[in-house]
């Protein structure tokens, strides 16, 4: 719809996290349906067949990183729209609004999916519940992970290289409508 009715001039996006249970599909619908010059995906976990699938479009960059590192931002560069599809309630390591705000200066659209916190005015860190808390409010479905994280919470996670209170395997933030 955004490339359709909002901004039909747009030809180029960066999809940011795309692939953890969709495999991508917002960055392939885009590339088939519309005349995109250049496309980015970026997720810390590509799968080598979704990989080659996609480096078929030669106008289309994958990126297996962090998309919240500086290094990421500055390599994608400029694009006309940023695809935040239910990724920003997981950034902890640099904050969600920080993602945004980093983001910003690259891109003239943003199109942003969450599931929204409505529990109270103001967003919160849920991981500084408590368990039991965290477990009634957040929808990750993952209690051994999520106890896990918690009793390890300052310990530095072997791959993410920073705390395991930080990752972005569970759900990190209750964002409102307001803060967002």
């Amino acid at each position: 719809m955004t490339f359709r009715e909002f901004y039909p001039e747009a030809k180029s996006f960066a999809d940011l996290g795309g692939v953890w249970k969709v495999n991508a599909a917002y960055s392939r619908y885009t590339i088939k349906n519309f005349q995109i010059n250049r496309g980015v995906l970026v997720d810390t976990k590509i799968p080598e067949i979704l990989a080659q699938k996609l480096q078929q479009h030669q106008s289309f960059q994958i990126l297996q990183d962090d998309f919240g590192s500086p290094s990421v931002i500055d390599e994608i560069g400029s694009v006309d729209v940023i695809f935040l599809f239910d990724v920003l309630l997981y950034q902890a390591n640099q904050d969600w609004d920080q993602i945004v705000e980093n983001y910003a200066k690259n891109c003239s659209c943003f199109i942003i999916y969450n599931q929204q916190y409505i529990r109270g005015k103001e967003s919160i860190r849920l991981t500084d519940l408590p368990f039991n808390e965290y477990n009634e409010v957040a929808s990750d479905h993952a209690e051994e992970l999520t106890r896990y994280i918690y009793e390890h919470k300052n310990e530095i996670h072997p791959e993410y290289e920073k705390p395991w209170k930080d990752i972005h395997n569970i759900t990190q933030w209750g964002i409102t409508d307001h803060s967002l």
